[in-house]
């Protein structure tokens, strides 16, 4: 099922989220509803028919960052479809070369009908985006390359 809402309004959801430390954000149309949970593992609540989009941030202990060489690994916490952008036709997340900063949003990865953002645990400049926009992930699979921004 692909959403009506504009990308900017799926922007928007993310940013009052993590601006007021809502747990839980819904906004509902005619149409649809969309609800934007944060901190929330994907198996500790119920799956429901009645949102047709669940989003989702999780929590620190689903994202593994593992120094290698001059590079942080950022591997994927669950198997499902891994999207650059937060809807379709926006701009993505982030790009090759652009810098990041702890808890910016990296992408989504769609696993059940629930949107799980993953965000960075890790400043520095994104060296290599690893899957393509739509691709299927596996849990451990390896979707960002950072390099580390240097202490001296």
């Amino acid at each position: 099922m692909t959403s009506s809402f504009l990308p900017e309004t799926w922007k928007a959801l993310f940013e009052v989220a993590k601006e007021y430390d809502l747990h839980e954000l819904s906004l509902t149309t005619p149409e649809e509803t969309i609800t934007v949970r944060r901190g929330v593992r994907v198996a500790e609540f119920p799956l429901v028919a009645a949102h047709p989009a669940v989003l989702e941030t999780p929590t620190e202990s689903k994202i593994e960052l593992i120094p290698e060489g001059k590079f942080f690994k950022v591997l994927s916490p669950l198997s499902g479809v891994f999207y650059r952008s937060p809807a379709p036709g926006a701009e993505p997340f982030v790009i090759e070369g652009e810098k990041v900063q702890f808890g910016d949003g990296l992408c989504i990865i769609e696993a059940m009908k629930v949107l799980n953002e993953i965000t960075s645990e890790s400043s520095g400049i994104i060296f290599k985006i690893i899957p393509g926009n739509g691709d299927v992930v596996n849990e451990g699979d390896l979707l960002f390359l950072i390099q580390p921004e240097s202490t001296s």
